[in-house]
């Protein structure tokens, strides 16, 4: 493949056959889940090892697709036209109503309590890397509530884009009953045919799903009933279809694990491969997902992987791992529990199953709640790939108390974990008991070029969302030539009198090259800090924007804000373009909220 020469632009071919030649299979279109923001890519040092190593990994072209989008005619069209067969044929559907205030630029009820959850992510997948967005472009939302004849587990919308399309939007372009409860964020396919997604049933068992969606099946009221087929049977099976695996199981103390945490993790660089935690302390794997026969991988002593089990009794929920192909290492967190030093750490699991755990030794390094979220890991910073993660009792010192409620940020080389590492922190002050969602960083980092042949050392910003006293609050944390520095309160997104305990969603970025605007998306749930948009100083849950072009100052106030009744879900985006209407946010209420229940939203990225 390509190795690209310094001071030369990559075009969108390019990219689309970097793509094809590192998965080997035809390019259908972009995918924007949890993983794109868990898993980003600073621009190598051209003609480096780096650039040749990272060059292996799918997922980094899939981030150099994006980014070239808008460069495109509005006739590149790259449609369905594959091996996988052509699209599905559209039937007639009937179109849903969009309820209440809280529509801008759409609101949907996905039923009374239905939301994707604090700290998930809808899924979005876009058929098109033109200019202009398609509407058979799908957005993807599980519902946290059981799967009934009334109540869908999982549902997509098309039809998305009120200036392009026709007809009223958005549009049901699937609705399913699986069966079981899905509370964790999908993952989708290359091609965007199949979504693979956790379900845990009624008595708290969890299953990966595959799914093979067809368009026009079930409605919002009445969703279609899928039996799952043998995994045997589940490639050859005709869409709509599933097939489930139950989580092997792992310990005497936990025979049948469940998964309410653990998102799954899939990789694109052609190993056809996924990884899930389970709650009770181990790592799994499955190989053949979408392009095999589905089984999770079971041997002896290797795997499922044992990554938070203290003797005589079940471990601590797993983080949402993520997965560098180069290095072959997964990377997760674990929950920890009050007077117990084997949990509280983030580990490094090899292809063998070899569990490699953080320092300090003897202790835990993140007390409170422990390690709830995933790694956000660039493979191309440094020598080797660097992590960031946040917690919200830090105690192992370097940069950060080594006792007290202290809220830190820790980086840690990827071969840092060896040795009861603890990496490097930046403390964002005191801390109430709250989960510390992903951070992310803006575009100056992502495409900075810096370093030696050897490893690449990005600059730019970081910004994370710390909860000082229960306010929730937006820190920027700069990163010279990949070492942070002091971080910087940028603004309490939340009154003085939130709630403690109460946290951020987590921060996504996006830079839309159609306007040349670097955009910070996150939420709040409780009582707004910031009148600004819709959101007032009493408005409970407020979905802020920051135009970080310029990196803000302290005290610095959001772009944008809409109320979202207890905050939101993660946030995902869509298009890179001036056209209107076609540069858009995804995500949902954590509350019941003006459109009558859970509201799965599409919003405006300038205006929200």
């Amino acid at each position: 493949m390509p190795v690209w020469a310094q001071g030369n632009e990559m075009s969108l071919d390019d990219a689309v056959h970097g793509y094809e030649a590192t998965t080997h299979q035809t390019f259908q279109g972009v995918v924007d889940d949890w993983s794109t923001h868990h898993v980003v890519f600073s621009r190598p040092e051209p003609g480096s090892e780096t650039e040749y190593r990272v060059q292996r990994d799918g997922r980094y072209w899939l981030q150099q697709i994006k980014e070239k989008m808008p460069a495109a005619a509005a006739t590149y069209d790259l449609g369905l036209q594959s091996d996988f067969g052509p699209p599905p044929k559209k039937k007639k559907k009937k179109p849903v109503k969009p309820k209440g205030k809280l529509k801008n630029d759409w609101s949907v009820n996905m039923g009374s309590g239905a939301k994707v959850g604090a700290g998930q992510y809808p899924a979005k997948f876009q058929l098109r890397t033109g200019t202009a967005p398609l509407c058979t472009d799908y957005v993807v939302f599980n519902t946290g509530l059981a799967g009934s004849a009334t109540q869908a587990s999982i549902l997509a919308f098309d039809n998305l884009y009120a200036t392009t399309c026709t007809g009223t939007v958005p549009t049901v372009y699937w609705a399913f009953n699986t069966g079981g409860t899905v509370v964790t964020a999908p993952a989708l396919s290359p091609d965007g045919t199949q979504v693979a997604f956790v379900q845990s049933s009624s008595a708290g068992v969890a299953s990966l799903v595959l799914l093979k969606w067809k368009a026009a099946s079930g409605t919002l009221a009445a969703p279609d009933t899928l039996t799952a087929v043998a995994t045997t049977a589940y490639r050859a099976c005709t869409a709509p279809c599933m097939t489930t695996i139950a989580f092997h199981a792992t310990a005497t103390t936990d025979p049948t694990p469940n998964d309410t945490n653990s998102f799954p993790f899939y990789d694109y660089s052609g190993s056809d491969q996924l990884f899930a935690g389970d709650n009770s302390g181990y790592l799994h794997k499955f190989t053949g997902v979408f392009n095999g026969t589905p089984a999770e991988v079971v041997t002896a002593t290797e795997w499922p992987a044992a990554v938070s089990t203290p003797t005589g009794e079940a471990g601590q929920a797993l983080s949402t791992p993520v997965y560098d192909p180069n290095s072959q290492l997964a990377f997760v967190g674990d929950g920890h529990e009050a007077g117990n030093t084997t949990d509280g750490h983030v580990h490094s699991v090899s292809s063998t199953g070899t569990v490699t755990t953080s320092g300090p030794a003897g202790d835990a390094l993140c007390h409170g709640i422990g390690f709830a979220e995933g790694p956000l890991l660039d493979p191309t910073a440094g020598a080797s790939g660097t992590l960031y993660i946040g917690c919200d009792h830090d105690a192992g010192g370097g940069n950060c108390p080594t006792s007290g409620d202290y809220a830190c940020v820790r980086q840690f080389a990827e071969t840092g974990l060896t040795g009861n590492g603890i990496g490097i922190g930046e403390e964002l002050g005191t801390q109430a008991d709250a989960e510390m969602y992903a951070g992310a960083f803006d575009y100056k980092y992502l495409t900075s070029t810096g370093g030696t042949p050897a490893g690449s050392a990005p600059t730019g910003h970081l910004y994370f969302c710390g909860n000082p006293g229960g306010t929730v609050s937006l820190y920027e944390i700069p990163i010279t030539s990949n070492v942070m520095g002091t971080p910087v309160l940028v603004h309490a997104l939340s009154s003085s009198s939130a709630t403690a305990g109460t946290e951020g969603s987590p921060i996504t970025e996006f830079y839309n090259r159609g306007t040349s605007t670097d955009w910070l998306f996150m939420s709040e749930p409780n009582t707004a800090d910031m009148a600004v948009g819709t959101c007032t100083t009493t408005s409970t849950g407020c979905v802020y924007s920051y135009n970080v072009t310029t990196a803000p100052v302290a005290g610095a106030t959001a772009t944008a804000g809409l109320a979202s009744t207890d905050g939101s879900s993660g946030i995902i985006v869509d298009n890179s373009s001036t056209a209107t209407g076609a540069s858009q946010v995804y995500f949902s209420t954590l509350g019941n909220g003006s459109c009558g229940g859970g509201c799965a939203i599409q919003a405006a990225q300038s205006t929200l």
